[in-house]
């Protein structure tokens, strides 16, 4: 049943960037809690907005944060005043180092009173170590497809899959797309590869000794569902070189089987829910190794790699739907207005 929530308290959102796949979240806590949702992406204006209506008004507040450390400053600032709660989201602490996973637990308990991990996994790692039952999750995913192009994606996991890719992201570090253009020069077979969220102009110098049986289409960037979905349903097969992340899901949700390498210990934690938490398949290559990517670019459409069951997309759709991530933000809040 779809119903709003009357409020005592104002819901106060911080982000560095607000990114475009989060725009279902934004909008389901509009929704839920009408006039009283305001997004702000520079911290100090959100300290000014808050310290004048606790001077003025003494209204409360909730405050949605980034829990990450580099924010020390602003999180001890909100800590401080008594009229406002506080709500982190976070990634567990990457680092191998147990006393520094202990002290980012201490931090988010002092700091926040209530975590929200991206997945429930993450949670119990983070009880393991520093028990608070101020942890939560949220199972971070990306906005839900809508009914028809669910149903162009199965139609698409029935035929036979073409020879494309499809990769979605940006040219960063982390995306590693360097190491694609350079394994494409070892690729025999014909190709065609198309990058959402890459222009031409940012890699053009890396192209350079890609044969002719390769073709690149640069997309550029691009938010619209329905235009993703319609270069999606031409590859049956989704590339992300780096250490992925939300690509993992982004791809997944689009019927494409996703190809990573092996490293786990470098991806970040939608791998870990995906591949080891939920069991879903990859297709796989060796970290940083050109050869090895190469080789699995040329064995795909050769040797009858299998691609997405239709199940196994259903499972995905289920299981990453994007609703149970913003219940559990409402969930929180709802909790917190008291």
């Amino acid at each position: 049943m779809n119903y709003l929530i009357i409020m005592k308290y104002n819901i106060h959102i911080f982000q560095y960037i607000f990114p475009k796949y989060r725009d279902f979240l934004w909008t389901s806590l509009d929704k839920k809690f009408p006039n009283k949702v305001f997004l702000y992406s520079k911290w100090y204006l959100l300290i000014i907005k808050l310290y004048k209506e606790f001077l003025l008004r003494k209204k409360k507040q909730i405050v949605i944060t980034d829990a990450n450390p580099k924010l020390f400053l602003f999180h001890f600032l909100i800590r401080i005043n008594p009229q406002i709660r506080t709500i982190g989201f976070t990634q567990f602490c990457r680092s191998k180092n147990y006393f520094k996973k202990l002290a980012s637990l201490i931090y988010l308990f002092i700091f926040f009173d209530k975590t929200l991990f991206y997945y429930a996994y993450e949670r119990e790692k983070a009880r393991d170590i520093f028990f608070s039952k101020n942890f939560g999750f949220f199972n971070n995913t990306v906005e839900n497809l809508p009914k028809k192009l669910v149903e162009k994606n199965i139609n698409k996991l029935k035929k036979s899959p073409k020879r494309s890719l499809l990769f979605i992201g940006r040219n960063t570090n982390k995306s590693n797309l360097d190491l694609l253009f350079e394994s494409l020069e070892f690729v025999e077979n014909d190709l065609k590869i198309y990058l959402i969220g890459v222009k031409y102009e940012e890699v053009k110098n890396k192209l350079k000794n890609i044969s002719s049986n390769i073709k690149i289409i640069f997309i550029g960037p691009l938010n619209n569902l329905v235009e993703i979905n319609e270069i999606a349903i031409n590859c049956h097969y989704g590339i992300y070189p780096g250490d992925v992340g939300l690509s993992i899901i982004h791809l997944a949700k689009l019927g494409c089987m996703p190809i990573v390498h092996t490293d786990h210990a470098n991806h970040y934690p939608e791998y870990y829910s995906y591949k080891y938490i939920n069991n879903f398949p990859t297709i796989d290559f060796n970290r940083n190794d050109p050869i090895s990517l190469a080789n699995t670019l040329n064995s795909v459409f050769v040797n009858g790699f299998k691609h997405m069951h239709e199940k196994t997309y259903l499972d995905i759709l289920k299981i990453y739907d994007d609703k149970k991530m913003s219940n559990k933000f409402i969930d929180t809040i709802k909790n917190h207005d008291n």
